[in-house]
């Protein structure tokens, strides 16, 4: 049992690595048009859709899998 317990925790630790490691530029990116207060478009469609695009696409490579 402990070592059922030892892999799954192995594979979370490294799992949480490649998404950060993969991922996390493109949140970074998809992130900085609504926190950015510099950003000229004041349309609120404007400022989330590289947000929403991002989460998008993320579900639809999820279903897909």
């Amino acid at each position: 049992m402990i070592q059922a317990l030892l892999a799954v925790f192995t594979a979370s630790l490294l799992g949480s690595v490649h998404c950060v490691g993969m991922c996390g530029p493109f949140v970074l990116i998809a992130s900085k048009a609504t926190t950015n207060s510099n950003y000229q478009h004041p349309s609120s469609l404007t400022k989330w859709l590289p947000l929403a695009s991002y989460h998008f696409g993320r579900l639809t490579t999820y279903l897909i899998l």
